[in-house]
């Protein structure tokens, strides 16, 4: 018969020391904050989840507004394009008045580009017209870098020329 070997604990038979009930406390507690934690990270992750959401809605929401007023911007660009237009047809008649045919005629053909312009611009959205340059940027680069150097040196131009006067320069 064999002895079992039992180490004493210095705790009567059938008593637990304090150190093994603490180690249970313990884990009890080390289980405890594993739950906590874990649902302190799914808490998270649905916030993180709504938070997402919510901007992406808002991020669309922004672009659709971007959308409706680049649109409206294009069509008042393009009706003052047309008005140009007009003008231009005006000068080019009264250059015909004064007998002056070939000036009328590139007159007249530059309003016709302009008029076409103006309709392109009131009919056409800004996605589509964002495509157009796109193709055509791909199509012809060396057009396109030039066409876009001319359009900055003419609204550089135009917005120097519209700056109200300074007290210096007006001496």
């Amino acid at each position: 018969m064999e002895m079992e070997e039992k180490k004493w604990d210095g705790q009567p038979d059938g008593q637990e020391s304090a150190a093994s009930v603490d180690v249970e406390h313990e884990g009890y507690a080390r289980s405890s904050v594993r739950e906590q934690t874990a649902r302190a990270k799914q808490r998270a992750r649905e916030k993180g989840a709504e938070l997402e959401e919510t901007a992406g809605r808002k991020v669309d929401e922004l672009k659709e507004s971007a959308v409706r007023r680049t649109d409206e911007l294009t069509k008042r660009m393009g009706g003052r394009v047309e008005t140009l237009a007009r003008a231009l047809r005006r000068a080019g008649d009264g250059m015909r008045d004064e007998g002056e045919p070939r000036f009328a005629e590139m007159t007249d053909q530059a309003a016709n580009r302009v008029e076409r312009l103006g309709s392109y611009l009131e009919g056409q959205n800004p996605r589509e017209m964002m495509e157009d340059i796109e193709r055509s940027a791909r199509s012809h680069p060396a057009y396109f870098v030039a066409g876009s150097f001319a359009v900055g040196l003419l609204i550089g131009r135009f917005l120097r020329s519209s700056e109200p006067e300074t007290i210096e320069e007006a001496r």
